[in-house]
């Protein structure tokens, strides 16, 4: 686009109006890939990369053929570099992707399931081995694929789970807090943002919008009460997130035995309290987003 007319009007104004709103997303993100080592000629590969991913599937999905003239059409990238950024090698990426999510799986169902939780609905200390409610028992109820040993040395190696004097496993309460593990964390990262701007994205899409995608904002606000708020936040969203993954779990157990039962969920909670926002930044007041 560099050097290009911008477009006159009310094309135009939505086009700068798209531009900002990118930069505003963008920020963020740039300043916690710049906080891991990424350059921006890697991003814009990445970038570059990601448009072309998006277009095949777009024109995949309206039932035509994803040939590099039409994917270089949609995308503005020049047809001789649309093949070298198709099809990458997820294999490294899937492989972590699994890992995680195995380890998510046995947090959730230990947190959910009646034969791994107590009296108080709180998980329940598992013997490490034997039928019924054990540690192996949960492991095996979500993969075969995984040995329990490397489930529980890698929760164990994340401080999320510890043996008591007895041998019992306790679940911690900082596996509440999401995985200890850099990569598994900024995995968790991307699925979560990732899902939270395509329902925006939907949203925008549609006539009436599909998924709930709200937000409460105050500013002006001393230290001492946005960290009130933060806390009280806390302790809600764990509340919600216990409630719906007992009823995951449970509409789960029903489902999973027919293989045409595809559909995902996903609810998300986040808190972010900002002690020293710049002057100006924000809105007046508060409510709901």
């Amino acid at each position: 686009m560099t050097g290009a007319l911008p477009p006159a009007g009310a094309e135009g104004a939505r086009a700068a109006l798209l531009i900002r709103v990118a930069r505003l997303l963008l920020r963020p993100l740039a300043r916690a890939l710049l906080a891991e080592g990424m350059t921006a000629p890697a991003f814009e590969r990445l970038a570059r990369a990601a448009f072309v991913e998006a277009a095949e599937a777009e024109i995949a999905r309206a039932g035509r053929k994803p040939t590099v003239s039409a994917i270089s059409l949609m995308t503005g990238v020049h047809r001789r570099d649309v093949n070298t950024l198709r099809d990458p090698d997820r294999q490294a990426e899937d492989a972590l992707r699994e890992r995680a999510a195995v380890l998510a799986t046995v947090i959730a169902r230990w947190l959910a399931a009646p034969e791994f939780t107590d009296a108080e609905g709180g998980p329940a200390p598992l013997s490490p081995h034997g039928e019924g409610g054990s540690f192996d028992a949960l492991c095996a109820s979500v993969s075969s694929d995984v040995r329990p040993r490397a489930i529980r040395d890698e929760l164990e190696r994340q401080g999320l789970v510890e043996a008591d004097g007895e041998g019992r496993l306790h679940l911690l309460e900082t596996a509440l807090r999401g995985p200890a593990d850099r990569e598994q964390a900024l995995i968790f990262l991307a699925e979560n943002v990732g899902d939270h701007i395509a329902a925006g994205a939907e949203n925008l899409a549609a006539e009436t919008p599909r998924h709930v995608e709200r937000a409460l904002f105050y500013n002006r606000l001393s230290p001492a009460s946005a960290e009130e708020l933060a806390a009280a936040a806390r302790r809600e969203a764990q509340r919600s997130l216990t409630r719906l993954n007992r009823l995951a779990h449970r509409l789960q157990g029903r489902d999973a035995s027919e293989p045409a039962n595809r559909a995902r969920f996903r609810f998300g909670l986040y808190v972010y309290r900002d002690g020293d926002a710049p002057e100006g930044e924000g809105r007046e007041g508060g409510g709901d987003d």
